[in-house]
């Protein structure tokens, strides 16, 4: 096989995999949608002015039953000195089983 012969084959490989890249599928269309709608729950639970009780039922939107990330309460607390007490006595509230409310 000539090295022209190579080239072009390695050339067109290139292009139809940065072509599959960009081009978004299913999968990546659900993601982002998830991604979309849990920023605004996390906008939601960061804005000091919401209340607590909107941003636990924000954090629970996004968490469920799962355990949130670690650091979580010290980035909420970041913005409002006992916010992140506040809003963990709601989704103590809310959900007294999840393990949101046990962390």
């Amino acid at each position: 096989m000539g090295t022209t012969a190579r080239r072009r084959r390695e050339q067109a490989r290139a292009r139809r995999r940065q072509q599959g890249a960009a081009r978004p599928r299913g999968d990546d269309l659900d993601a982002r949608a998830r991604f979309e709608e849990n920023r605004e729950h996390v906008d939601a639970t960061m804005d000091p002015d919401v209340p607590p009780a909107e941003a636990a039922a924000a954090l629970l939107a996004i968490y469920g039953d799962d355990l949130p990330p670690t650091g979580l309460a010290h980035t909420i607390e970041a913005g409002v000195d006992g916010r992140a007490a506040a809003i963990c006595e709601e989704i103590r509230r809310l959900a007294p089983e999840s393990l949101a409310a046990v962390s």
